[in-house]
């Protein structure tokens, strides 16, 4: 299970920004999330349903391949 499921995010969110800076695309959210420590929590603002949510997210290690 990823840490974004365990935080409670679901298919279909829209991210807005990861600890109030907004997020531009798909690739801008990899490297801000790439650039955060492992295990620290982020503060992630989604759109869900019409609403926008503030969600805690403890990151997790980046896995080896």
């Amino acid at each position: 299970t990823s840490p974004a499921a365990v935080a409670g995010l679901q298919v279909g969110d829209l991210i807005i920004s990861i600890d109030q800076q907004p997020i531009n695309d798909v690739g801008h959210l990899m490297r801000i999330i790439g650039s955060c420590i492992a295990d620290s929590t982020v503060e992630v603002e989604i759109f869900r349903d019409g609403e926008k949510l503030l969600v805690p997210v403890q990151l997790g290690i980046r896995p080896e391949f």
